[in-house]
This record gives structure tokens, C-alpha cells and sequence, in this order.
């Protein structure tokens, strides 16, 4: 089954169509092209405003929560350099530890924890991670492993804050556990001599995000510097490690200085906010469903869309209103015009709608007017151009009749024994039938190389042994058709020009073949050749030797198959000549 495709053209459209499509599209969008920019705009305003407030709302959360973790981490450092623990660390001093010493170095922690009332239970490790003095039963409180002591040893005595899961006899409570490195400052070398850690209730930092509103849906948490949740608005995701992915572009960020960002999450686009703390590297991080960042901002959209659907409607009432105006007289001219196509001219229009109608009227009738008058003219004309013809038919010879001469005039010297004589009469016969013959303007090549073959008779008679002529031809080609009487004008100029000024005898080729999808005929002499003067001549001008034959043969054959085809020559004086001849090849047209 075959689909047709129907093209439109814009040339095929009425007037009025196009001035119905141009007001519309003059009034239609820019209107649509504001909206939306003025949406885009709108919805980035509001974007930006919601970044820039979101950032430092918890930029001042960060800044809140960080002097609450200063303030136990200054206290901290009591424990840190208190001169018993320094003495019971200290690796010069005995490593025997007496229950005596464990219980003052606990009543440290318990001083510590009582002087600040966020600490929840606190411990001291030695400088191999195990456990020396507890004042609570804590899952990490026993060992502390190579990697983390190796990590609190290279922030020299820095905070290093970590989520810890559940206390053992509340398996439901969850804690933020602190670590860092007691160093020797009794010397010689200030190196680490054991560890402190400590706790503090998760809600402690729940607190400060807890108040927080990301929007209707959204939601605000913490987490580390290794992804893990510490607390969160949604209690169930406390704990848990943050996505990879989501927390590969939160530090791509991060770096790049940026502090908000939109990123798919599940279904859903999310706008992101972040802010990193400086006193413990955590990031308070807010999401908001983008939707709702601008929430309010479709109820305006929907105003613009119903404005946009009303200017429309006005726009193609008045569009309609204004076309009308300019195709009606239009149409009443065209009607006019059909009348006039079926050869009524007295037809009569009025157009007086405005100034340009009324000048197309007058115009028109004008020119019903100036047809009728030539039309008059015309036919006068004509009828004296008949008389004429006709009375040149009178007088016209008939070809006929000088055929018959011709055919008499050989028989009268085939009789008297001048058969040669009679054959160039025929020859010249042939000749003149060919030329004057109206079969139209092309013929086979078999048809056009006879008479080429008459011609040569003629100058064989006329030059004799100094003319030699030989004809190459493949005889596939015969039927392809070429235009009349091509080869007959290059014959001759190669003779007049070429061969008959040579002292030497002269030979003339003539070689028919493929070329391609083209057919090519060169004729070849071996006369005095062209002057490269001459030969350029030719290029610019088509012509030389001051003839026309070349430049006519060229001209049809360019006119009739394009610039691709025509003549080119190739010589050189003394040797010869080339004229190549470069057709289609067809054999129906």
C-alpha cells in the first residue's frame, strides 16, 4: 500500500491565510515568549531567595551547634591536663595501675561530666586502645581500635566526633561519642599517652535542627564526614549511611564552594541546601522538594496561561476583522479576472474600500481597456500578415522541383559517360535534402556521418589524392541520436584551415566512442595548426578563425544539453589539430 505525502507550500496559501497566520503570530508570541520568561525569571527569583535564606538559617544552626560542641570540647581539656592523669599515663612512671588510682581517675571523669551537663559518661584508654577507667558500659568504650587511634594522633589532640550505637543496658539510646589524644605536655616530647572519649546524647544535636522547617515536606539532618546520619528530623534515619551517590555530589560541591544544589532522588527533584561545620567537619543538611520551593508560583502561571488564551481569541477576532478588510475587494477583482479568462472584456469593477483598492480598479478597468484596444490591433495586424504569407507561398519555390533538376541533370551525364561528375551531383543532392529535410533537429549518428560522407565526395573531387579521410566508428553507436548537421561545419573548418594552407598531403580522422555515460566524436587533422593566441580566443569567446561554424555547433549543443557538454579543442602549430565533441548518449528522447 502506498502512503502519499501531501507538501505544503506557502505559495499555494490565500492571502488571507497568510495575514490570518502573520496577526496571530505578531500578537501570539511575544505574549507567550514574556510568560515564559517571566515564569523562568519568577521561579529563579524565588529559587534564590529560598537558597539564600535556607543557607543561612543553617549556617546560624551550624554556628549554634558548634558553641555548644566548643564549649564541651574546651571543658575536656581540664581532664586532659590534669596532673594525675598525666602521672598515671606518663609511660616513665609505673604501668601498674592499683584500683586506688583507677577510682581517682574516675572521680576526674565524674567532675567532668558533672561540670558539664551535656556529657552523658566518659573514659580514658591507653596509648594501646584498652580500656583503663569507664565511668559507664559503653559498646566502644572497651578497645579503641589502630585506625581510630592512628587518626586521633594526627590531629594532635583535636575532637574527633563520631555516632555511637546504643548503650548497653538502653539498647534504644542513641549517642554522639568524642575521641581525642592526651598528649605528654610534662615532656621531654609531647606524644600521645593515651585517650579520652565521651558522650553526649544524641538529642543534644537533635535539638538544635529539630525547630528547622524545610517546606511542607522536607526535612533537615546531620551527618559526618563519613556519611553516617547523626541525627535528623525523620528519626528513622538516624544512624544510617547518606546514598553514595547523593553524597559524591554533596562534596563535589562542597569543593566548588557551592552551598545548594537540585538533585533527583528516587521520582523526585530535590533542592538541597548544605553548610559544613568548622569545629567538627559535620554538614546540617536541608531537602526541600523542588515543587514546593515554588509552590505559589503555578497559581500565578495559571493566571498567565488563562491571559494568554484570551489574548489569543481576541487576537484572531481582530486578525479575522482586519483580513476581511483587505481579501474582499480582492476577491471581487479575482472574480472579475475569471470573467475576463473566459473572454468577456467588458467587464467593469469599483473597488472603494480605501485608497489602494480604489487605484487597483482604475488600473484594472484601465487595462480592460488598453487589451480591447490591442486586441483590435492584433487582429488588423494579422490579417494583413496572412495576405502577405500567402502571397509568398505563391511565389515560393518548390523544393521539388529543384530535386527533379538535380536528378535530371545526373542522368544526362551518366548517359554521356560522366559518372563522376554525376555522382558529386548526387552527392550535392543528398547534401541539400538533408539540410532542408524539417524531421526535426536531431537524427541518428549513422544519418548525420552520411552526410559527412557526401560532403567529403564533394572535397575529394575538388582536393583529391592531398585529402586522405578515414572514419573510426564502434557500430553499437549508430542509433544514438545527436543534433543535425554538427560534424559537417568541423569537417569543413578542419579542411579550409587546417589541411588546405599544409604543403604536405593531409589527413583527416574522424573517431566515434563511449566517453562514460557520453558519447564522444573527435575530429582530427594533421594540418598547420592553431596559434595558441587562437586557442584562447576560443576559451573566453567560444570563437575562432574569425568563423561562426565552431561557435554555433557549441552554442546549440550547450543550449540543448548544458554547459557540461560543447566543444573543446586541443593543437599545435605544424602537427594538427584536435576538435573533440562531448554528448550524451541517448537513443530516444
Amino acid at each position: 500500500m502506498k502512503i502519499r505525502l501531501f507538501k505544503y507550500n506557502y505559495k499555494d496559501l490565500s492571502i488571507r491565510s497568510i495575514l490570518l497566520v502573520s496577526f496571530i503570530c505578531i500578537a501570539v508570541i511575544p505574549i507567550v515568549l514574556m510568560s515564559t520568561v517571566n515564569y523562568s525569571k519568577s521561579a529563579q527569583i524565588i529559587n534564590n531567595n529560598a537558597a539564600q535564606y535556607v543557607t543561612q538559617m543553617l549556617q546560624q544552626t551550624n554556628q549554634e551547634l558548634d558553641l555548644k560542641l566548643r564549649q564541651i570540647s574546651d571543658d575536656s581539656v581540664a581532664v586532659l591536663t590534669n596532673e594525675e592523669v598525666q602521672d598515671s599515663l606518663n609511660p616513665k612512671n609505673s604501668s601498674i595501675f592499683s584500683y586506688q588510682k583507677r577510682e581517682r581517675l574516675r572521680d576526674i571523669l565524674t567532675k567532668f561530666i558533672l561540670s558539664n551537663g551535656n556529657v552523658t559518661g566518659a573514659s580514658i584508654h591507653l596509648n594501646d586502645g584498652n580500656l583503663l577507667v569507664t565511668t559507664g558500659n559503653y559498646n566502644n568504650s572497651f578497645y579503641l581500635n589502630k585506625d581510630l587511634r592512628n587518626e586521633l594522633d594526627n590531629y594532635n589532640g583535636s575532637v574527633v566526633w563520631r555516632y555511637e550505637q546504643a548503650h548497653i543496658s538502653n539498647p534504644q539510646e542513641k549517642l554522639i561519642i568524642a575521641h581525642r589524644a592526651i598528649k605528654n605536655i610534662k615532656g621531654p616530647t609531647v606524644d600521645t599517652i593515651g585517650y579520652l572519649s565521651f558522650t553526649i546524647s544524641e538529642d543534644l544535636v537533635f535539638d538544635s535542627i529539630e525547630e528547622i522547617r524545610m517546606g511542607q515536606t522536607g526535612s533537615a539532618f546531620i551527618i559526618d564526614k563519613t556519611g553516617t546520619v547523626l541525627t535528623s528530623q525523620n528519626r528513622g534515619r538516624v544512624g544510617t549511611k547518606l546514598d553514595k551517590e547523593l553524597l559524591k555530589s554533596l562534596s563535589g560541591k562542597y569543593k566548588e564552594n557551592a552551598e545548594t544544589i537540585i538533585e533527583q532522588i528516587g521520582r523526585k527533584r530535590y533542592f538541597i541546601a548544605f553548610n559544613k561545620s568548622e569545629e567538627t567537619e559535620w554538614r546540617i543538611i536541608g531537602l526541600v522538594p523542588s515543587e514546593e520551593m515554588i509552590n505559589g508560583l503555578w497559581d500565578v502561571q495559571k493566571l498567565i496561561f488563562i491571559a494568554v488564551i484570551i489574548w489569543i481569541i481576541i487576537a484572531i477576532f481582530l486578525s479575522l476583522k482586519i483580513t476581511k478588510t483587505v481579501t474582499h475587494p480582492l476577491n471581487n477583482l479575482i472574480g472579475t479576472m475569471k470573467k475576463v479568462e473566459k473572454g468577456d472584456f467588458t467587464v467593469h469593477v469599483n473597488l472603494k474600500q480605501n485608497r489602494e483598492t480604489n487605484l487597483l480598479s482604475n488600473s484594472f478597468n484601465s487595462m480592460i481597456a488598453k487589451i480591447n484596444e490591442l486586441i483590435n490591433q492584433v487582429f488588423e495586424k494579422e490579417m494583413k500578415e496572412k495576405q502577405a504569407e500567402l502571397k509568398a507561398l505563391q511565389a515560393q519555390i518548390n523544393p521539388h522541383f529543384l530535386y527533379n533538376t538535380l536528378d535530371t541533370l545526373y542522368w544526362m551525364l551518366y548517359l554521356k559517360g560522366e559518372e563522376k561528375i554525376g555522382n558529386l551531383i548526387v552527392s550535392l543532392s543528398r547534401m541539400l535534402r538533408y539540410s532542408i529535410q524539417n524531421e526535426g533537429s536531431f537524427v541518428s549518428l549513422k544519418q548525420e556521418l552520411d552526410n559527412l560522407k557526401n560532403y567529403i565526395n564533394l572535397q575529394s573531387a575538388r582536393y583529391g589524392t592531398k585529402l586522405n579521410f578515414e572514419l573510426e566508428i564502434d557500430q553499437s553507436l549508430e542509433n544514438a541520436l545527436v543534433p543535425k548537421l554538427i560534424l559537417q561545419p568541423l569537417v569543413e573548418n578542419a579542411i579550409h584551415h587546417g589541411i588546405e594552407p599544409c604543403e604536405r598531403d593531409g589527413k583527416l580522422t574522424v573517431q566515434v566512442c563511449n566517453k562514460g555515460d557520453g558519447l564522444q566524436i573527435v575530429v582530427m587533422d594533421n594540418g598547420v595548426g592553431i596559434e595558441k593566441a587562437e586557442l584562447e580566443r576560443f576559451k573566453m569567446e567560444r570563437k575562432i578563425n574569425n568563423g561562426i561554424g565552431i561557435h554555433n555547433v557549441d552554442e546549440r549543443i550547450k543550449l540543448t544539453f548544458g554547459q557540461s557538454y560543447g566543444i573543446s579543442i586541443e593543437s599545435e602549430i605544424g602537427i594538427g589539430t584536435k576538435v573533440t565533441i562531448l554528448l550524451p548518449f541517448t537513443e530516444r528522447f
